[in-house]
């Protein structure tokens, strides 16, 4: 149920915020927030750089799937990565 309030306090947050389009910085406050709704879980050692840096990652493949309308992200676990590919050929 965490993983789903968190999703849904940051997809609102972004909503309000033009789905962080040209950010570099996501709000400290939702950063402490989002720390603070997961310092009893496996990702509580994860820092805030690190939550803002997968947040606007994820909201940048996130409006890329809204542009085209298609496509797939390619996650690479060992590399710690993730990319955009569209269907277009």
């Amino acid at each position: 149920m965490i993983d789903e309030a968190i999703s849904a306090l940051v997809f609102e947050h972004a909503r309000n915020h033009n789905f962080f389009e040209g950010a570099d910085v996501v709000d400290y406050q939702l950063l402490r927030t989002i720390k603070s709704l997961t310092k009893h879980l496996e990702v509580k050692n994860s820092t805030t750089k690190e939550w803002e840096q997968a947040i606007l990652l994820g909201f940048s493949l996130w409006r890329e799937l809204r542009d085209h309308k298609q496509g797939r992200i390619v996650c690479d676990l060992y590399e710690k990565t993730m990319v955009f590919e569209s269907f277009v050929t």
